[in-house]
């Protein structure tokens, strides 16, 4: 359901409801679902809210904030920690949280989290499989001008 239904809409059905209608027939006689018409009168019954619920937003992110203490302390203590471990700093102190919902807690605190390139392995600085940006062949010998810049060797 894209948005919730009027206000009005609802009323009505409500108003059928109390007035003696069943639900099956008052969602017929309105156009909306049994089930939604049932929903609608239960709430109305036990809360005496005819509105719609709020729909939609973020319903989990005060898991991870309650321990926002924690986690940004394990930031500060070491900028260039993985996620996994600051998971492992919060279950030290008995509570949980997924990565991703660590990533989306770094991200709403405007906490950029750059890795530091690893340096290049001692095989790729020693083979011959590709020569980038650079104006010799793996040989040695200098490239032609209408030769590729990037050589590769089978």
């Amino acid at each position: 359901m894209a948005r919730a239904l009027s206000l009005d809409l609802r009323e009505r059905v409500i108003a059928a409801i109390e007035a003696g209608a069943s639900c099956g027939q008052a969602a017929e006689r309105f156009g909306v679902a049994k089930a939604s018409a049932i929903r609608w009168h239960a709430r109305f019954r036990a809360e005496g809210e005819i509105a719609a619920k709020p729909m939609g937003g973020d319903r989990h992110s005060h898991r991870t904030e309650v321990h926002a203490a924690t986690i940004l302390q394990a930031y500060a203590a070491r900028p260039q920690i993985y996620l996994r471990e600051v998971k492992d700093a919060l279950e030290e102190n008995g509570a949980t949280a997924s990565l991703s919902g660590l990533s989306r807690f770094f991200r709403r605190h405007g906490i950029t989290r750059k890795r530091m390139a690893r340096p290049v392995g001692k095989w790729f600085l020693g083979s011959s499989l590709i020569c980038l940006h650079k104006r010799i062949r793996p040989s040695g010998k200098p490239l032609a001008k209408m030769e590729s810049r990037a050589s590769w060797s089978r």
